[in-house]
């Protein structure tokens, strides 16, 4: 009799435990799943954000003139 009931324990315990970690491997592709998605929808907003606020720079640094004549021309003197 503690042979039949330790084993159905046994079974009972096992599918639990299959059942959870089958649960938290299916929640956790999901949630991955669902961050990929979003972080992919907001890539081209983000990157339309940042070239508002930080709109390219034209380089100053003009080519054949002494480094110190730039240097005047971009502190202002």
């Amino acid at each position: 009799m503690f042979r039949e009931t330790l084993s159905n324990r046994m079974i009972f315990v096992g599918v639990i435990l299959f059942t959870v970690v089958v649960g938290a491997q299916l929640y956790r592709w999901h949630v991955r799943r669902e961050i990929a998605a979003a972080s992919a929808q907001k890539a081209p907003a983000i990157q339309q954000l940042a070239t508002k606020q930080h709109p390219p720079q034209e380089d100053s640094v003009s080519i054949g003139t002494d480094s110190t004549e730039s240097n005047a021309n971009a502190l202002g003197n």
